[in-house]
């Protein structure tokens, strides 16, 4: 079944972990870039519609664009990622879309917390490898300063995931998360 996805996409890091993801994150493979989740599963593709795309321009119209860095490694117990600091314009965000959305929960509301990340690595048995490579090029390479500025609708019923929709955030961050 089609699905589909709110990410920040984040092609700043394609560098930095590109052939780790490709390896490691089965989602690479399936045409996902580099980014962090804001809200998945959202509406399936096809019941997205004017009603849907204006509710969530409603909900983004006033979004600010914020600064954030991926220097942190975290662990789920199957999955390694990179944190965003701060992680709270992400937690709001999911938070805002999720209040318009209900009956799309974050993670179909498996999980109590919103722990925003991009993931690296999931499911692989070599985690504690990959984290030691992730560590030494944060190490050398540093974390890129990133700016958070638009949201973008993925989906997959083409058989890959690919973008449909993108709001861009005020670039003066005057605007507030409701």
């Amino acid at each position: 079944m089609a699905q589909s996805a709110l990410v920040v996409l984040v092609p700043e890091v394609q560098t930095l972990v590109g052939d780790l993801r490709e390896r490691h994150d089965p989602s690479a493979a399936e045409g996902v870039p580099p980014h962090i989740t804001v809200l998945y599963p959202f509406v399936p593709p096809e019941d997205i519609n004017d009603a849907v795309l204006d509710g969530l321009r409603c909900v983004l119209r006033d979004v600010p664009a914020f600064s954030f860095r991926l220097s942190r490694i975290g662990r789920f117990p199957d999955a390694l990622y990179l944190a965003p600091d701060p992680a709270d314009p992400f937690i709001r965000l999911t938070q805002c879309i999720a209040r318009r959305f209900p009956e799309h929960p974050p993670y179909e509301g498996l999980h109590d917390t919103i722990c925003p990340h991009l993931t690296i690595a999931r499911g692989s048995e070599a985690l504690d490898a990959i984290e030691t490579v992730l560590a030494h090029r944060l190490h050398h390479h540093g974390s890129p300063d990133l700016l958070c500025s638009s949201l973008a609708l993925i989906d997959n019923r083409s058989g890959r995931w690919k973008p449909s929709a993108r709001w861009t955030f005020d670039a003066l961050g005057t605007g507030r998360i409701h």
